[in-house]
Formats: C-alpha cells, structure tokens, sequence
C-alpha cells in the first residue's frame, strides 16, 4: 500500500483512509473483458453472456412472482400482523383531518414509536381511494416495486446490462425470503425504499464533486430516521463510501440536511412533535437485553452478510481485480450490521430491524462479481452460487407465506362480518373488543380498521395496552373512563373467548391489559348477540 502521510487539516486515521481510497483507482488493473457488457468494443465469450442471459430471464421470473405476492397481500381482506391494523388507524384519521397523535391522558391516544412519514405515505393512498383495507397496503407495496425499480436501473448504470439479472433476482429473493416483513405496513418497505434511493444517488458521484450524492444521501437519512429514530445506521456505509472524501465540508451539511428532512413532516398542522415525543416515552423502558433475541439475531445476520462468501472467491481467483473501496464498504458495513443487534435483541423487537440493509448486501453482490471479471469460470460460479443460494433460501418462506394467505381467509370473513354488523345497527357506536387468547380468536381484531373507517371511535389499541402493561404504567383514567361511562355503545370481541380482556401479553408475559379494565367492561357491559366469529356487547 505504500506509505501514508498526513493530510493538513485532517485527522491522520482520515487522511490515510483518503489516500488509500485515492489510490485505488489508480491501482486498479483493467479488466480483459467485460462481463457486464459495459464497455463497447469489447467481446464477451459465449458462456458468459448465456449465464447473463439466464439469470434475466430468472429475474424476471422472480419480480413476476412477486408481483403476484403482492396482488394476494392487497386483495386479503385482513393482515399477517397486529400492528398493521394500528398503522391503518393513525393514517385514516390523519386523512379524515384528525390529529395523529392525540395528547397524552386522552382516550382517542394510541401510543406509537413511528414517525409520521409512515401514516403520511399510507393516508396518502386511503384519502385517493378511500377506507378500504386493501387501500392501506398499497404506499408498502408501491414501494417494493419502486424499490426494485430502481436498484435494477442502478445495477444498469452502474454494473452494466449483464448484471441487471442477478442483481434483480437477488433483490427480488431478499423480498421474498423475508416476507411479509418486507411487503407489510410498518416501515421496513418504506426505510428500504430510502437506502436503495440512497445507492442510486452515488450514480452521480463520479459525474460531480460528489456534493449531490451526498445531500440525497443526507435527505434519504432523514426521513428514514423519521420511521425509525436510528435508521441512520443502515445509510452509514454508503457514506463511507462515497461521502469520505471532502468530508470536513460534507458531513456538517448533511447533517443539517438530515435533520431538516427528519423535522419536514412535522410541519403539518395535524402533526404535533411534542405529542409524537411524548408518545414514544410510552415504550421507551428500562429492558434489557433478550439472549433469544440476540441469538436470532446472530442467526438472521448471515442473510445480510454473505457477500463475504463471493469475496472470499474473488480474493482467491482473481484478488488483484477486488477494488480496494469496495472492501472498505464492506467492512463498514458489516460493522453496522453488528450494532444493530442491540435493537434487534430488546423485548418487543427482532431481527427485521436488519431488514433495510439487504439493498447493500446485493450492492456488495455484484461488485464482488464484477471482480471476478477476466476468470470466466470463477465469474459463472459467483453467479451460480449467488443465484442458488438467494433462490434456496427463498422457497422455504413462500411455503409459509401461501399457507398464511389460506389460513388467514378467515380472517377475511371476519371483515364482511364486521361491515354486516356494521350495517344491522346504523346510529351505534363501535369499537373492537379482545377476547382471552392471543392464538385463537384474537387475528380476528386485524379487521378493526373496517370500524374506523366507518367512522368509529378508536380508544384502545392491544400494542400500547401491552407496552403500558410491561413498562408497569397505570391505566389511562380516560381510557377507563371511556367505558365506565359506555360512551362506546357496541363492542365486538372475539367469539372464541373465556375472559374479556384477559388475554396475554407477548411482551415477556402477564396480562395486555389492566385488571382495572377487566374489571370494568365485565361490570359495565354484556354479550347480548353472537354471530359466527364475533359476539356483540352493549352497556347493561
């Protein structure tokens, strides 16, 4: 590497990774042909071009399915996750001009810990076409296919035609081998979306000073950290890459940048910081960290890691081709990965906090291919073994992920269920009840948003009533209130049910919810009806 002398002005670890990202290009011999068909004037060989050719028509093949994936995902009358229905929720009343986040202490408050670009996206969608569950999921999925979209536009430009294939089938398989996290409506579509937004902007680096890349890098950071409050790590890799040189000047601005585009949202009249803020103190405890969690972690982490497999073969092939930057990317990225263990492993969280950083596993894919340019056959085996490998990994979900769309047909009754009740009693107040299991009965409440968008009250919600539980918080006198005073003249709970209420929370045990409101509801109100997943409960 030669030796490396301090740049004024510059920290000397700083100044010598400069000069070493400096150095690479120089350093860098030149391919004997080009695999990605990126150059002109230059002849690929038979093999070669057939196996590009091959994993396009496995690309296409892979985004065809998922498109289909999709189309099951909004047709289903219902959702895989209890926390989707809540997001439904929040962005409907945001459409309908309702605060989204509501004070602390009042009844209408559902506590959440995401930002409102979330409910923004998905209200956007359910204010065009109305309340309608399928309408809901339609920000998640626009955003998987743009996502996809665009990573394949950038594999283009930036590889090369030949290497749009596999890096689309890559990227496709990801999707698929961890749905429905991926295609869902909390954040994960929305944050991967931005981190590939991200790779795209470094298409304009080598055409600028790098300033542009840089603020899009800036602005993608922002409003993911506006999902999540630490998404900035998933962008910290690509800024080590693109964003080192200059950086004095360059990380100032895209902190300001990152910042105002974290704020944006809240300038909105119906969204207010402080309220947002006070929310998140609802789940923000003491916990400390789970080991099965940290183990599950530890396990998922070699999905987004395994580019070093193919590093690892170009560095034994053909190690004078790995571009030295490349490696650096790598390395920082597998740095971020490590830390995110900490939010993956705490109750209430898993693994997909990792979720976002697969646009930048696939990234390092391909260049760790493109190395292995000039050795034919060590470039179709990196390709066999990538394409395998991501198609392997991806079958065993898809089994699970059609057996749940059958299963939760159910689930899409109990919605034509809750509209039929919906309509046998016009002028009364509704609201969904919860009955005393979390397994049977309870993926039935997914459907809840039907009654929100029919214009009901919506005063409680089982993740925040969990979160309150396991934080040791009172009830909500409001809340309680609520039903001492049956302001709520139906509720709807579970057929399937031994105990109102009492079913479990899925934070480190106990109860979801407070005995006080047990206690309550069992004083206050009856079964009067029983349809065939719900009965009907009014004031006595």
């Amino acid at each position: 590497m030669g030796k490396c002398h301090a740049i004024k002005d510059k920290t000397p670890v700083v100044s010598c990774v400069i000069q070493f990202l400096a150095r690479s290009k120089k350093s860098r011999p030149k391919c004997r042909q080009t695999a990605g068909f990126s150059a002109k004037g230059i002849e690929v060989d038979a093999t070669t071009r057939n196996t590009a050719r091959l994993f396009w028509i496995f690309g296409i093949a892979g985004v065809v399915y998922l498109g289909y994936v999709l189309y099951r995902y909004i047709t289903l009358g219902t959702y895989f996750d209890h926390a989707e229905p809540d997001v439904a929720i929040l962005a409907w009343r945001l459409a309908s001009g309702q605060p989204l986040y509501y004070p602390p202490g009042t009844a209408e408050q559902i506590t959440t810990a995401y930002g409102p670009m979330l409910y923004l996206l998905t209200g956007l969608f359910l204010k065009l076409f109305g309340g309608s569950i399928a309408a809901s999921k339609l920000a998640a999925a626009g955003s998987c296919m743009v996502s996809l979209s665009a990573f394949s536009y950038y594999a283009w430009r930036r590889f090369g035609i030949g290497y749009v294939g596999i890096g689309a089938l890559a990227f496709v398989c990801y999707i698929l081998m961890i749905a429905p996290v991926s295609i869902w409506i909390r954040p994960e579509a929305h944050t991967v979306l931005l981190v590939t937004l991200a790779l795209f902007s470094t298409l304009w680096h080598d055409r600028s000073d790098g300033w542009i890349t840089a603020i899009c890098v800036a602005a993608c950071a922002g409003l993911a950290m506006n999902f999540k409050i630490h998404a900035f790590i998933y962008f910290v890799p690509i800024v080590i890459r693109y964003c080192l040189v200059g950086w004095l000047r360059k990380w100032p601005v895209m902190a300001v940048v990152s910042i105002g585009f974290f704020f944006l949202p809240f300038g909105f009249p119906d969204i207010s910081i402080s309220n947002y803020i006070a929310g998140i103190q609802e789940f923000v405890t003491s916990r400390d960290i789970a080991w099965y969690l940290f183990r599950s972690a530890l396990k998922w982490s070699q999905l987004f890691l395994a580019p070093v497999i193919i590093l690892g073969l170009a560095w034994a092939v053909n190690r004078d081709n790995l571009n030295r930057p490349d490696v650096l990317y790598f390395g920082a990225f597998a740095i971020c990965v490590v830390v995110t263990f900490y939010p993956a492993s705490i109750p209430g969280s898993t693994w997909r906090q990792m979720l976002p950083f697969f646009p930048i596993t696939v990234d390092l894919f391909i260049r760790f291919l493109r190395a292995l340019e000039g050795k034919r056959w060590g470039w179709v085996c990196g390709h066999v073994i990538v394409g395998l490998a991501v198609v392997i990994l991806a079958i065993s979900p898809q089994r699970r992920l059609l057996r749940a769309f059958d299963s939760n047909a159910r689930g899409t009754a109990a919605s034509s269920e809750i509209e039929a009740i919906i309509a046998r009693y016009p002028g009364k107040t509704l609201q969904m009840g919860y009955g005393s299991s979390r397994q049977f009965g309870y993926p039935w409440t997914y459907s809840r948003p039907v009654l929100a968008f029919a214009g009901n009250p919506v005063t409680l919600s089982p993740i925040a009533a969990m979160e309150r539980s396991y934080a040791g918080k009172p009830m909500v006198p409001a809340k309680l209130a609520w039903i001492k005073d049956c302001k709520t003249d139906l509720w709807l709970v579970p057929k399937l049910n031994h105990q109102t209420f009492g079913m479990g929370s899925h934070l480190a045990g106990g109860k979801a919810f407070h005995k006080e409101l047990i206690e309550t509801f069992a004083a206050r109100y009856e079964a009067k009806e029983t349809y065939e997943f719900f009965q009907v409960w009014a004031c006595r």
